[in-house]
């Protein structure tokens, strides 16, 4: 399967998120686990762009309400799937944000994830993501192991923040937080 560009729908405003391209296959072991199974998924040229205005409003806070106001699932095992050779190239997130009047860049954003799956048989078999990008210009890498869907989900990641300016995302912690950010 393969789509081309593509961005969702936003009435009167360019599209908040658009992709150059999409790759996926599929493979005969969807018959075997009775799920479906994704062979490689490649996504290429994504990009979001977010806003804050200087109200503090979020160009996202309409989906996130959305998103809270939906009554919980309810309690039973994860769909049953498996992604194999994941991997989201040439990425990039914009966040505008005209209150502080500065604009925040992910660039050179890449994900690549071996395998995830929540069949019961693969519940215990880490998923070791890797994720490299660069945060206003600064390179970060990020990787880490994770148990998603074991009975006790564990994760761990592996991340250093020395490179980045922290403590110009003060302003971006919620209050009343119990931690803080120094230069």
């Amino acid at each position: 399967l393969a789509i081309g560009e593509a961005g969702a729908a936003n009435p009167g405003a360019s599209s908040p998120l658009r992709v150059a391209g999409v790759e996926a296959s599929g493979s005969w072991r969807a018959l075997l686990h009775l799920a479906p199974v994704i062979a490689d998924l490649r996504v290429r040229g994504l990009r979001v762009d977010l806003a804050r205005d200087a109200d503090g409003r979020r160009s996202i806070d309409d989906v996130l309400e959305r998103v809270r106001s939906r009554p919980p699932s309810p309690p039973g095992p994860p769909p049953r799937f498996v992604l194999e050779g994941v991997e989201i190239v040439d990425a990039e997130v914009v966040f505008d944000d005209r209150r502080a009047g500065h604009t925040h860049r992910l660039t050179r954003t890449g994900l690549a994830m071996p395998r995830l799956s929540s069949l019961p048989a693969d519940r215990q078999q880490p998923v070791a993501p890797v994720l490299g990008h660069e945060v206003d210009g600064v390179p970060l890498r990020v990787t880490g192991s994770a148990l998603p869907f074991a009975p006790a989900p564990s994760v761990s990641l592996d991340i250093d923040l020395s490179p980045l300016a922290l403590g110009a995302c003060r302003g971006y912690l919620p209050p009343g937080l119990p931690v803080g950010l120094r230069e």
